[in-house]
């Protein structure tokens, strides 16, 4: 459900302080994060592998990306992360020195 403000320009007939937009938009992002976790598309933001995580962060991403795409059908292993949505694989191998602590857990 989305519920419109009353203006669109932050001004609320009557009220004592302009809308804060900001907040506004935060409580929105909130609740489509929460419906995309209620609805198992995702289980965690958390789950997307580290490398992806900063190549977001940093404004790498490749060509097209969107949240659409990030979010239908999430894979569950890194590898398949990259693969699906063309990150570069970051060259870490597991099995050097404790077995498996550069790879996802399982």
């Amino acid at each position: 459900m989305i519920i419109a403000p009353n203006a669109i320009d932050g001004e609320v007939l009557g009220a004592s302080s302009p809308v804060q937009m900001a907040i506004v938009s935060t409580i929105v992002r909130a609740h489509a994060w929460q419906d995309l976790l209620d609805k198992k598309q995702v289980e965690s933001i958390s789950d997307l592998a580290p490398d992806i995580t900063l190549s977001l962060l940093n404004g790498e991403e490749p060509a097209g990306m969107s949240l659409t795409k990030l979010f239908t059908s999430f894979p569950e292993l890194w590898e398949a992360q990259r693969e699906k949505w063309g990150f570069p694989d970051p060259g870490i191998r597991t099995g050097t020195g404790s077995e498996g602590a550069n790879e996802q857990r399982e």
